[in-house]
């Protein structure tokens, strides 16, 4: 497997945007991000994106996919981002997704 990753500010949100690739040669098993909460929960809102409070502050982090490329399962405290895998088998399996403040 070949993995590629970029991160990249975005103005004016002030956001982050990751964009993650991965070419494989066969079957390509489990893919995507994994996040851990260590204080607070993880949350699904009302657009569906999904929210990380930060203890002791009125800012919460907001995850959210760049243009339907990715699936967010919220389980509580870890967040995993998995790329939307309509193809059956794709040489490259790409998700991109954003990270900002939410006040």
């Amino acid at each position: 497997s070949h993995w590629s990753l970029s991160v990249e500010p975005e103005s004016p949100d002030a956001a982050i945007v990751f964009d993650a690739a991965c070419r494989v040669a066969g079957e390509a098993g489990q893919l995507g991000n994994r996040y851990r909460c260590l204080t607070g929960t993880w949350r699904r809102d009302r657009e569906g994106r999904v929210t990380g409070e930060l203890p002791g502050s009125e800012v919460m982090l907001l995850v959210e996919p760049c243009a339907g490329s990715l699936e967010l399962i919220d389980v509580s405290r870890e967040l995993v981002i998995r790329p939307d895998r309509t193809d059956a088998s794709p040489p490259t399996v790409r998700w991109r997704y954003r990270v900002r403040l939410h006040a």
